[in-house]
Order: C-alpha cells, then sequence, then structure tokens
C-alpha cells in the first residue's frame, strides 16, 4: 500500500535556506481499487511568524495567523508535522509519497527542514504533482484551453470559481483534493471515505 500526502506550505519567501516554513497541510490517502480512503488530515501554522514581504503580507492577515496557530517556531511546526506523518506510517507501515501543486518546491523546502533540525525522513524521494497530471489529462482528452495554475484548475475542472477562496495551505490542499478526485472520476468511479 501506497500512502499520498497531499501537501502544501507556506513560506516567508522562495529561498529554502533563508526563509522560514510558517503554514503546513495535508490531506493523507490511499487508494484500494476505486476508493479514496483518507487516513488523516494536518493544518498548522506558525503563530510567530514574521512576514518581512509586502505581498505576502498583502496576503495574509498576521493577526488570523497569531490566533489560529499552535506552535511557537518552524522548528515547533516541522517536528509536529513529522511526528504527524511518522505516525500514519507506522500505523500502516507503508511507502510514503508527497503529492501536490508545485509539489518539488514544498519537498525541497520541507527536505530542508528536515536537515536543519534534524528529524528523520518519513517522505519516499519520488513526487507527484497534480499540475502535470491535471496538463497530461487535458491533452489526452485533447481540450486545449487550460492554464498552468491551480485556480484555473478548478475551475476548469469543476467548473467551480468559488472553491478557490484565498491563497492558504489548507484550502490549496482542499482544492487540489477536489481537483484530483475529479480527475480520477473522469476515468472510473472512486468513492472517497474516512478511515
Amino acid at each position: 500500500m501506497r500512502i499520498y500526502f497531499l501537501t502544501d506550505i507556506e513560506t516567508t519567501g522562495l529561498d529554502k535556506d533563508k526563509c522560514d516554513i510558517w503554514s503546513i497541510a495535508s490531506k493523507v490517502f490511499t487508494i484500494d481499487k476505486n476508493e479514496v480512503i483518507i487516513l488523516g488530515e494536518y493544518y498548522n501554522l506558525n503563530k510567530n511568524v514574521t512576514i518581512k514581504d509586502n505581498v505576502l503580507r498583502n496576503k495574509l492577515n498576521v493577526d488570523n495567523v497569531k490566533q489560529m496557530g499552535n506552535v511557537n517556531s518552524e522548528k515547533e511546526l516541522m517536528e509536529d508535522f513529522i511526528l504527524f506523518s511518522g505516525r500514519i506510517k507506522l500505523k500502516n507501515d507503508s511507502k510514503c509519497f508527497m503529492m501536490g501543486y508545485n509539489t518539488s518546491f514544498d519537498k525541497d523546502f520541507i527536505d530542508s527542514k528536515i536537515k536543519l533540525y534534524n528529524l528523520p525522513q518519513i517522505f519516499e524521494p519520488q513526487i507527484m504533482d497534480i499540475m502535470q497530471f491535471f496538463i497530461f489529462t487535458r491533452f489526452i482528452a485533447n481540450e486545449q484551453e487550460y492554464n498552468f495554475n491551480l485556480k484555473n484548475a478548478v475551475r476548469t475542472i469543476l467548473n467551480e470559481s468559488d472553491k478557490y477562496v484565498f491563497h492558504d495551505s489548507k484550502n490549496d490542499v482542499d482544492a487540489t483534493f477536489d481537483l484530483f478526485i475529479s480527475m480520477l472520476n473522469k476515468y472510473t468511479n472512486f468513492k472517497v471515505r474516512k478511515e
């Protein structure tokens, strides 16, 4: 059995060595025949985040983050996420793969923090980027009109513009999961259930 961690992070910038992760969300599932089984969900924020980038500050209500966050540092956030991930891995005795939207960016960032804080590596090196899957399925269907971002992919596949309300790791994970299930259902009928 393979376990997929559909994961998104929010960071204080683009440099994994100089910038911090301030938010992590993940929806964990496995696929058994025509059934997607949700094994768990994770969402947490570093309530002491300092946003220096004006663009990021405009997208983010820092007061909300301070109220919603359960940890006080990036190190605590990473430790909490790895503890959550490790419990699922041990319980299911399976390989864990990271997937999402722009997954290589998120995985590189997470891997750099795992190394920085000397945490155990939970995830396999292979990743699955949902946008590559989206583009491939659109190509197979010979549909020419698509754009390479999550908001447009959700609108195209789900025909819902309100699914993607604002940019946040939890909203991004939920929208990406809905998109992934909709793409799977183009080929066969998948049922989703929680374990």
